[in-house]
């Protein structure tokens, strides 16, 4: 998985408005970019209601890492955590495929989770996101959907990272051989601690970020 890919072009919000009339049977939907990130979010509109549409890199997401994004979604939301879930299309399904002139793009279209954006947290909106995430974990630690998602460990998170870097750095060996230092001694580091003790999880991106498909809100 190549991160450092150029993005792929923009699909235009005419296109999709058309796709999801057709793929969900919406009277009217109205598409919007919202967000070009490491997927492009868009904000759609119709009589049946607002949502968000998600459509994901090639370079970023698979099948079926996105359908264990979304399996651990529904499960989630069946459980009672505030979270933005996939909607299912006029067939069931909740993955879509969508082919381009330069590649295929998957899409999910999720629930709008309406709220505001929060510089400073009070007492109550601190407690108030302490229980969802507490609740997220809860849920999400007793239950194992499958391994297509990243694990994180040291080859992923310090000897992987090195090696997509190498050729970044063919200017700037100096910097790199500090790279290489740093992550040799924090291996050195977490190779004396037991790991077998350390508690395992899903990871979520961010409770506090307005528009995520984790995203708790009240």
């Amino acid at each position: 998985m190549n991160i450092f890919k150029s993005p792929p072009p923009i699909i235009s919000p005419s296109t999709l408005e058309s796709f999801v009339r057709k793929k969900y049977g919406f009277d009217v939907a109205q598409c919007k970019l919202l967000v070009r990130g490491v997927g492009d979010t868009y904000s759609i509109g119709s009589q049946q209601g607002q949502f968000i549409l998600r459509i994901y890199r090639p370079s970023h997401r698979n099948f079926e890492q996105i359908k264990e994004e979304t399996e651990l979604l529904i499960i989630l939301k069946q459980a009672g955590v505030s979270v933005s879930y996939p909607i299912a299309d006029l067939s069931g399904s909740f993955i879509q495929t969508i082919d381009t002139s330069s590649d295929t793009r998957h899409a999910v279209l999720f629930s709008f989770a309406p709220g505001k954006v929060e510089t400073s947290l009070n007492k109550k909106q601190l407690q108030s996101l302490g229980h969802e995430m507490a609740h997220f974990h809860n849920v999400s630690s007793a239950i194992d959907i499958g391994n297509s998602r990243w694990s994180f460990g040291i080859e992923t998170t310090l000897f992987s990272p090195l090696k997509a870097l190498k050729s970044y750095f063919n200017e700037n060996q100096e910097d790199f051989d500090w790279l290489q230092n740093a992550v040799s001694r924090a291996s050195q580091q977490l190779s004396k601690l037991d790991r077998s003790l350390f508690s395992k999880g899903y990871c979520h991106f961010a409770f506090c970020q307005k528009i995520s498909t984790l995203t708790a809100t009240r």
